[in-house]
Parts: C-alpha cells; sequence; structure tokens
C-alpha cells in the first residue's frame, strides 16, 4: 500500500497568493490600475504550476487558492463590516458566509488550473482561464440568493473602454478569459516551461495581450458615437432610520429633496436620479399623492423626470406586502412610473419585501431606463 502525501503550501506559494490578493485589489475599481488587468494573476498562476501533478498538489493549489480568495475578498468587502453593520447586526455573520463562499470558489478555480495544466497537461495560458471563467459563472449564477456577479476580472478594464471592442462578442467572460489567458502565459514565460522556445514563448505571449487590445482600439473608431442623457445624481443626508418610517421620514426626507433641486446646477437634465430610500411613503397611502404632486411640481420646473425609491405594495399568492420599488415621475406627464425590485438581497430584503414580477423599463424624455 502506497499513502498520498499530503502537501502545504511553502511561504513562496502563500506570497504568490497573497501578492495576487493585492494586485487583484488594485487592478479593480476604484484604483483601475493598467496594466495590472493582465498580470494580477501571475504570482498565484506561478505558485499553482510550480506544485506537482497528484492529489497532494491539488489539495495544496486549493489552499493556495483559498489564501488568495479571502486576502482580496475581506479587502473587496470590508463596506459590509463597516458600513452596513453598525445598523444591521445580520452584517458580520453575512461578511463571514460571503467570505466563505467566495474563498471556496477561488479555492476551486486554483485546483481546477492545477487539475487542468498539472495532470490534463494542458498550456497554463489555457488552464488558467479556463478555470477562472469556470468559477465566475459558478459566481454570478450561485443558487439560493446567493449570486455574487459583481468584481468580474474583465470589470478592471472599464477605465479603458478602448480596449474592451471584443466584449461586443464575447461578453464580459470572454474579456475575464483573455485577461486570465495573459496572466497564464506571462507565468509560463517565468517558468520557461518551452524550454528553448523562449522567444516562441514571448510571441505568444505578446499576440495573446495585444491582439484582442487592437481588435478593440480598431473597433473604437469604427463606431457611430451621440449623446447620451444628461444625468444628475442628487444625495441626500437623511438619517437611515428615517428612511424606513414612513411617518417620521416623508417630512424630512422630501425637505431636503427639494432644498437639493432648488440650489442643483442648471440643465437641461434628462434624469435627476435620487437616493434608494428618497421617498420613504408606501405607494397608494394618502401622503403618496401630496408627495408626487411636489415631485411632479418640482420636474416640471426643472423640465426634467425624477427617478427615487420608495415602497410599493404587490400581491401574490401568500397576499400582498411592500416591494422595494424604483418610480420615475416624468414632467408634463401624470402619474408614475414603478419597477418592483425581482431578486432580492438575502437577509436585508428577503423575508422583507415581496420580490417583483418581471422587467420594466422606465421611459421619460426619449430614453428608456433599466433599473437595475
Amino acid at each position: 500500500m502506497t499513502a498520498t502525501r499530503r502537501l502545504f503550501p511553502t511561504s513562496e506559494g502563500v506570497a504568490g497568493a497573497m501578492a495576487s490578493a493585492l494586485l487583484l485589489t488594485l487592478a479593480l475599481p476604484p484604483f483601475s490600475l493598467f496594466p495590472l488587468s493582465f498580470l494580477a494573476l501571475v504570482p498565484i498562476a506561478l505558485a499553482i504550476s510550480g506544485l506537482p501533478a497528484g492529489p497532494g498538489g491539488r489539495q495544496s493549489a486549493a489552499a493556495l487558492g483559498g489564501l488568495f480568495g479571502l486576502g482580496f475578498w475581506a479587502w473587496s468587502l470590508i463596506w459590509i463590516p463597516t458600513v452596513v453593520g453598525p445598523r444591521f447586526p445580520w452584517a458580520f455573520p453575512g461578511y463571514l458566509l460571503q467570505l466563505v463562499l467566495l474563498s471556496g470558489l477561488t479555492a476551486c478555480f486554483a485546483w481546477g488550473t492545477h487539475t487542468l495544466h498539472r495532470d490534463a497537461r494542458l498550456p497554463l495560458g489555457l488552464a488558467l482561464p479556463l478555470a477562472w471563467v469556470g468559477v465566475e459563472w459558478l459566481k454570478g449564477h450561485f443558487p439560493f440568493g446567493l449570486a455574487f456577479p459583481w468584481m468580474g476580472l474583465g470589470v478592471s478594464l472599464s477605465e479603458w473602454p478602448t480596449l474592451l471592442g471584443i466584449a461586443e462578442w464575447v461578453g464580459e467572460s470572454g474579456v475575464a478569459f483573455w485577461l486570465a489567458g495573459s496572466a497564464g502565459t506571462v507565468a509560463a514565460l517565468f517558468r520557461c516551461e518551452l524550454r528553448g522556445r523562449r522567444r516562441d514563448l514571448w510571441l505568444i505571449a505578446g499576440l495573446v495581450a495585444l491582439v484582442p487590445a487592437a481588435a478593440g482600439m480598431v473597433r473604437a473608431r469604427t463606431l457611430h458615437m451621440v449623446d447620451g442623457p444628461r444625468v444628475l445624481v442628487v444625495c441626500t443626508q437623511v438619517p437611515p432610520s428615517l428612511r424606513v418610517d414612513s411617518l417620521r421620514g416623508a417630512e424630512p426626507s422630501l425637505g431636503q429633496v427639494q432644498e437639493a433641486l432648488q440650489v442643483a446646477p442648471p440643465g437641461p437634465w434628462d434624469l435627476i436620479l435620487l437616493p434608494e430610500g428618497a421617498v420613504p411613503l408606501v405607494i397608494g397611502e394618502p401622503e403618496w399623492d401630496v408627495a408626487v404632486e411636489s415631485l411632479h411640481t418640482a420636474a416640471a420646473e426643472l423640465g426634467s423626470s425624477l427617478a427615487f425609491g420608495t415602497v410599493g405594495r404587490a400581491r401574490n399568492g401568500s397576499g400582498d406586502g411592500p416591494t422595494n420599488s424604483a418610480v420615475l415621475v416624468s414632467s408634463g406627464t401624470p402619474g408614475v412610473q414603478r419597477y418592483d425590485k425581482v431578486r432580492l438581497v438575502p437577509g436585508m430584503e428577503a423575508g422583507v419585501y415581496f420580490p417583483g414580477s418581471g422587467d420594466r423599463l422606465l421611459s421619460a424624455t426619449g430614453w428608456d431606463y433599466g433599473p437595475l
């Protein structure tokens, strides 16, 4: 009988995982440091490719992936305990749950990369993006309301839209495949996998990184550009405790909205966006018509449309209940347009609000808006 030797990450491997966590953080907004989009995954790719084939190597790779995810997500989601935590105690266990789930997915990414590269003998420049994109898809389609489609690798190029021309044809997943493939190819170059063919590998790395970027720049030159809607975002300072209280919060909330609109920069504006809890009234309550009338007046004076968040009511098989709703008030158009949020946040919205039924566009001043 032979025993399978369990391998633990070396200090160099741990350093590589944490280096990638830091580089990926700096590659994504708000830092968006170029060209880290292409290089952020190189350190962990090097660490994974240096592990031996077999079960022990896969276990060690999974551990490195978990450390990488823990370092990256712990910082990226720090707003949950620091901003949400003081208002909602569930934010702390929710933060830990997110870290466990997301770090588990990055462990799967590292395990998959090792399996494809060391066991199936795929080139690192192909194994890494296959594993990364597969895990990103799973992250964005996780069941039980726990899907987390945000902060994909492709978003790291959002500050350089001319490089993103291939997204028109391959979507965000295709962009992520390109960036991860570039990182894998660079890591393979450092490992000198193709011994005696370093020049060829430099050529491959250059083509993998530059050809899609060149395609994006060429495509940008052919785009027919038109002016989009002019949007003004207005913030208020209503205490969170009042935003959920329709009895005490309506008057100060509407007062701040009206004061903010009076000092708004001159337009014309096609749309004015107000905060999610700007009007803490329930649609259909007696105070609702008065509030909407005042907002209609403000919209008419500004010659614009106002979009804000409020509470609606809906009915399903279990009765009627509140909805997290987006409402649009247009100048010269009576009534309101409304969208009820379909996918509710677990722990904060699910169980409190009823989900909406279906998507809807809100139309104003010649533009259609899709509320998220």
